[in-house]
């Protein structure tokens, strides 16, 4: 009796540019990629399973010992890792047209990102909580305006690579403030004071006036925070000015990061 053959999906992501020279990648960049992949493939088998989710967004150990992406060896050209969609654990009933399923959903999210297809991002993520969550998250590990790669993808039983560069960002940013008037959005840079997370309020230090703002924050930002005090952040949301033009208080925070002070290479 012949054993079944476990049930896996594969692809390989390729990051291009000049920062792999000699087929290496800095190990930054690599952990990040794989890092946010993993989470953007547990977002899409919680709508391939039709599970519901509240605000905040947690993984179950089931589904993590079902949709562990897992790293083979890295191929020659550019940097090139292949990936495995497998199970941990025994099933009994084989899923491989699930993983098939989801591996196309994946390519289909990086295509609409790609193509600045929102349309088809809504078909993938129906669900706008879970959608702006894979939309954070890919904005997370995609190249940045002054980082020299590309992220490439593609499937293992497809001949077409898709690339994704920099140029994403600014589309997701774009979907994520959509539903704000255009006039009302801002991103403000500041110290972090302190987070309330009973009252999801952030409280930062703007240089220019050296007032604190309130930034009321949406819940489903919780999982991303930002613990450590006393840095640079940037903050974007609906903002309310003074009489002088500078901002007092933003709420439906949008977005929360790091102000990214690394030294920039110019070649």
């Amino acid at each position: 009796m012949l054993e079944a053959q476990p049930a896996e999906a594969k692809a390989t992501i390729r990051i291009h540019g000049q920062e792999m020279e000699n087929f290496e990648v800095p190990i930054d960049i690599l952990v990040r990629v794989l890092a946010g992949l993993q989470q953007i493939v547990y977002l899409l088998a919680t709508v391939q399973e039709k599970r519901s989710v509240g605000q905040r967004f947690r993984v179950p150990m089931e589904m993590q010992q079902l949709y562990s992406l897992r790293a083979g060896v890295p191929q020659p050209g550019s940097y090139a890792l292949p990936i495995v969609l497998k199970p941990e654990i025994d099933s009994q009933t084989s899923i491989l047209s699930s993983y098939t399923e989801l591996m196309l959903n994946l390519e289909g999210f990086f295509s609409s990102l790609n193509s600045s297809n929102f349309n088809q991002t809504q078909d993938i993520f129906p669900d706008s909580k879970l959608r702006n969550r894979a939309l954070r998250e890919a904005r997370k590990f995609l190249p940045k305006a002054d980082e020299l790669w590309q992220l490439g993808f593609y499937r293992s039983d497809s001949d077409r690579e898709l690339r994704l560069t920099s140029k994403v960002i600014d589309r997701i940013d774009k979907w994520l403030t959509q539903d704000m008037p255009e006039d009302a959005v801002m991103t403000v840079t500041g110290e972090l004071i302190r987070i309330d997370f009973d009252k999801r309020l952030v409280v930062l230090r703007y240089p220019p006036t050296h007032q604190e703002i309130e930034c009321i924050y949406l819940e489903e930002l919780e999982d991303s925070m930002i613990e450590n005090r006393r840095q640079m952040i940037q903050v974007t949301g609906q903002f309310t000015l003074d009489a002088d033009g500078h901002p007092t208080k933003l709420a439906d925070v949008t977005r929360i990061e790091l102000v990214d002070l690394s030294p920039i290479n110019i070649r």
